[in-house]
């Protein structure tokens, strides 16, 4: 019997993050092709989606606090999560997908006494940096789950080879959202990168890579989309380089397309990723993008003919690819035609056919 109700869990779906934004197109995508969608936020207790949901699809949030204590946390936060899951699950058969690691143990526990659903674990972030008890999680809790979706190859081989129990493992990418008509401005002297200011996403790397050329080219402009923690530092940093008027730090906004356009080159400085949001819909924009070659993502999405991988922690080669585009714009030009005719292979229908086989085998 084919399965048309799906719950799709997030940790907080409020957020204006890679994830959250997975997640709304994936409600959006399955609502559009007839399955029933409710969209699960386990740690928010109101509020509206940061991205816009489709008209139908069901949203509830559970409210489980995340307590600042680490044993708290993992006590009192996760046996509080597994009860109101619980508390919502539909009495027909339905799809239960995960999009995080905690609710993913979650809905592994309870598997055994609610067997008519289908488990699904959604990997977004990859083994490449899960901590030691995340892995021991994983090695005793997912080989109760139906299946195991990985975004890349390589994530799928690292479950492999470290022996992770499964019953099925599948490769589906992200898919994109949106195909502007338009594409970016090559001649504008805008360099763009969106994300939440934190360790992750290295900004504190970016500005010691680009600050050097932004004096030398003082009619180009590095903008930065996002909030965070890390927010009035990377201000400083900005005020102390005496570069305020060539770096400016953007609050978040759901319009990003219009940033994505007015700009001719975007960059990533990510410690870790998963598979960034952030370099499909730039690349669906037509940016040409470079990126350091951080664990998970980038090397998987860039290719000779449509972007610049350059090793992390490498400042030289950093400036030189980015010097490169910014002196050229045949190259920027080239390069993001090139991504942009790539970023057709992650479209709507393309990945929900991916999706569509996984459920038929369930």
């Amino acid at each position: 019997m084919e399965i048309r109700s799906i719950f799709l869990f997030v940790a907080e779906i409020n957020k204006p993050g890679g994830t959250e934004r997975v997640v709304v197109n994936l409600a959006n995508s399955f609502h559009k092709r007839g399955y029933s969608v409710t969209v699960v936020s386990v740690n928010t207790q109101h509020g509206n989606t940061f991205y816009l949901l489709e008209q139908g699809v069901a949203l509830i949030h559970l409210g489980v606090v995340l307590e600042r204590n680490v044993l708290k946390r993992v006590s009192f936060g996760f046996r509080n999560t597994v009860n109101r899951i619980k508390s919502i699950l539909p009495k027909s058969p339905t799809i239960l997908m995960a999009t995080d690691p905690i609710t993913c143990y979650a809905l592994a526990l309870i598997q055994p006494k609610f067997p008519l659903h289908k488990y699904i674990a959604c990997e977004h972030m990859g083994l490449a940096i899960a901590q030691k008890y995340s892995l021991l999680a994983r090695k005793w809790l997912f080989g109760r789950m139906d299946a195991i979706v990985t975004l890349t190859q390589r994530d799928k081989s690292a479950l492999l080879n470290a022996k992770i129990p499964h019953k099925h493992i599948a490769v589906i990418p992200n898919e994109i959202s949106f195909f502007p008509e338009n594409t970016c401005d090559y001649k504008a002297k805008q360099i763009l990168t969106v994300g939440k200011y934190d360790n992750q996403k290295g900004y504190d790397l970016l500005l010691k890579y680009v600050i050097p050329l932004l004096r030398n080219y003082q009619d180009w402009k590095l903008v930065l989309v996002g909030q965070g923690e890390w927010k009035t530092s990377l201000q400083k940093n900005i005020e102390d380089a005496s570069l305020t008027k060539q770096i400016e730090l953007h609050q978040p906004t759901k319009d990003i397309v219009q940033y994505y356009l007015k700009s001719s080159i975007y960059v990533m400085s990510s410690r870790y990723e998963g598979f960034p949001m952030v370099l499909l819909e730039a690349r669906a924009c037509g940016l040409p993008v470079l990126s350091v070659d951080c664990p998970s993502g980038p090397a998987d999405i860039l290719h000779e003919d449509d972007g610049i991988l350059v090793p992390m922690n490498d400042a030289w080669s950093f400036r030189e690819g980015l010097e490169k585009l910014m002196k050229n714009i045949e190259l920027r030009r080239n390069l993001g035609q090139n991504a942009q005719k790539d970023s057709e292979n992650y479209n709507s229908d393309s990945i929900y056919q991916q999706w569509k086989a996984l459920f038929d085998e369930l």
